[in-house]
């Protein structure tokens, strides 16, 4: 009797022991678990930095911080100088590592105290905790310049690449997150308008810039659809004495309905940088064949024309079907037409 109580004790203890590793495995699955929820929410899966929202919480907390021991913070936002080329040519996978090489060459040139995140695409963020003198900022986003600016060894591949920086200080620019991230990033776009691969500090007069900017960028949508673009023809003669027109080169003019003429100057990088200059660029090729064929109709000739393709036109993909269209449409001889390439 006392054999079976024994098998029934054990029997007993077995299942307990099952239920126990049981509820632990689960327990640990459900730590593991809850683990990946928050690293999902608050962290950049590809360079496993910060995700914006857990920076701003940090800089949110990192403004109390600096109240309190009466010091400076400084927020630098980082953009990625020639990123997406380098992605359209080598591929997605080696611009993924690019972007883990850069982000891990930031994180060794700040403090233990600094935050670094991932924002979006090829853009970074920093903030700088406790900073007593201008010099550590300076000294930190030229490093990081520096240290970015070396060869990148990915795949078989040496990619060079640089980061354009702006930097805007706490209390000094903004006393807010969402002030401080602007304020930076205007300040980037500055840098890298003037050539990238350097940090720019941002000051008030750059906000008074980027509004004038985010007006001009909104009208320009309007300008193509409201037939405010014009093209205007250069001619150049022939060196006789009949001074005949040989040929003419198309430049573009906007007829803003408020601020009277636009220069191409203003307006021609905005067009770049939003992709607009695409359209654009599609309808001066469409208009100036066209008017060359007129010319030709009126009796003057066959007048060749020169039309100004940006870089962004020319490692678009619809270029050859753009030129080919327009020379359909208009019927002009192929040899009519000049395309050069803006510096």
């Amino acid at each position: 009797m006392w054999a079976v109580t024994l098998v029934v004790i054990l029997i007993c203890i077995g299942i307990v022991f099952f239920i126990l590793r049981l509820l632990s495995k689960n327990e640990k699955e459900q730590e593991r678990y809850q683990r990946d929820i928050e690293f999902q929410a608050f962290y950049d899966h590809l360079t496993e930095l910060p995700n914006r929202r857990l920076f701003n919480d940090q800089v949110q907390h990192a403004i109390k911080q600096t109240e309190r021991n009466e010091v400076l913070m400084a927020v630098l936002f980082i953009d990625c100088d020639r990123f997406k080329p380098i992605n359209d040519t080598l591929g997605h996978v080696v611009g993924d590592s690019l972007l883990i090489s850069i982000a891990n060459r930031i994180k060794e040139n700040v403090r233990s105290s600094d935050t670094v995140c991932r924002v979006s695409g090829n853009e970074f963020a920093i903030a700088l905790e406790n900073v007593e003198h201008i010099s550590t900022v300076d000294r930190i986003a030229q490093n990081i310049l520096d240290s970015v600016e070396s060869p990148h060894y990915i795949d078989g591949h040496k990619v060079f690449t640089t980061v354009s920086i702006g930097i805007t200080v706490y209390p000094i620019d903004e006393q807010n997150v969402h002030g401080l991230l602007t304020s930076a990033d205007i300040a980037m776009y500055h840098a890298k308008q003037s050539g990238g691969n350097q940090f720019v500090y941002f000051n008030t007069g750059m906000n008074i810039n980027s509004k004038q900017r985010l007006t001009l960028e909104h009208d320009l949508h309007e300008a193509l659809c409201s037939n405010e673009l014009e093209i205007y023809y250069q001619p150049l003669n022939a060196i006789d004495s009949k001074r005949k027109i040989v040929s003419v080169e198309a430049l573009l003019r906007w007829h803003h309905p408020k601020q009277g003429i636009v220069s191409p100057a203003d307006f021609i990088g905005i067009a770049e940088d939003t992709g607009l200059i695409v359209s654009i660029g599609e309808w001066v090729l469409v208009s100036t064949c066209e008017q060359a064929k007129e010319w030709e109709r009126e009796g003057l000739g066959k007048i060749s024309v020169s039309v100004n393709l940006s870089p962004r036109q020319f490692v678009h993909s619809n270029l050859f079907l753009a030129v080919k269209d327009a020379l359909d449409l208009s019927g002009i001889n192929p040899n009519q037409l000049d395309l050069e390439i803006t510096e």
